[in-house]
């Protein structure tokens, strides 16, 4: 996964956090074709929420940050998720950090 999305080094612990909830997500033969989270929630999950590790992701600049003849969005690398899905992990080519 990381390799295909040219990933640098930094952010495996990313690639690590994302396979682990993925893993965790998916059904299983010994669960009776149940995920652990389902069995141990008790309630099935959805997953239109999951996103492409690497993939293009697009930031909205807030109107305080810019001026009138800036971008709206910047250009981002998807590289995370909160455990809660309240916001995304994103790579930004400005400034080698996760915002």
């Amino acid at each position: 996964m990381a390799m295909e999305s040219d990933c640098p080094a930094y952010l495996w612990r990313e690639v690590v956090n994302i396979t682990t909830y993925s893993t965790n997500s998916s059904p299983t033969h010994s669960n009776g074709g149940l995920s652990l989270k389902h069995v141990y929630n008790g309630k099935a999950l959805k997953f239109n929420h999951l996103r492409v590790f690497g993939s293009l992701a697009y930031v909205n600049v807030s109107k305080s940050r810019r001026n009138k003849l800036e971008a709206k969005s910047i250009k981002c690398m998807m590289v995370g998720m909160t455990i809660d899905l309240k916001h995304i992990d994103v790579l930004t080519q400005r400034k080698k950090g996760v915002d």
